[in-house]
């Protein structure tokens, strides 16, 4: 299967927020509505992460966000434990983690372990 590649931007037409790739080609219209504006950035930003982790095939990353996110939590959750005992890389490893995991849960940089 072959997926648009680049990234994807929102413009806004007539009737629709238009989705385009960076050439310009319109590859989707979402209607004006309530919530249309959330969904076409949604939309967009979902492609454009998933294409900045794998190009080639972001429907592998998309189908495997879910996964990647618990078994994030889990090492998370396994390296606090030892986390005050460790080099200072690994420290900052874990808070990079850590801080990652928070952004994608809507929070800010907190410093404590998820499960």
């Amino acid at each position: 299967m072959n997926y648009t590649k680049g990234e994807w931007e929102i413009l806004e037409g007539d009737e629709d927020f238009i989705i385009i790739d960076e050439s310009g080609n319109t590859l989707c219209l979402v209607p004006f509505y309530k919530e249309g504006e959330a969904n076409a950035h949604l939309i967009a930003a979902a492609v454009n992460a998933c294409q900045s982790v794998n190009q080639d095939n972001p429907m592998a990353v998309a189908e495997s966000i879910k996964d990647m996110y618990e078994a994030l939590k889990a090492l998370i959750f396994q390296f606090a434990v030892a986390v005050d005992d460790v080099r200072s890389k690994d420290k900052e490893v874990y808070e990079q983690a850590n801080e990652a995991l928070a952004k994608a849960e809507g929070g800010g940089n907190e410093n404590t372990p998820r499960s």
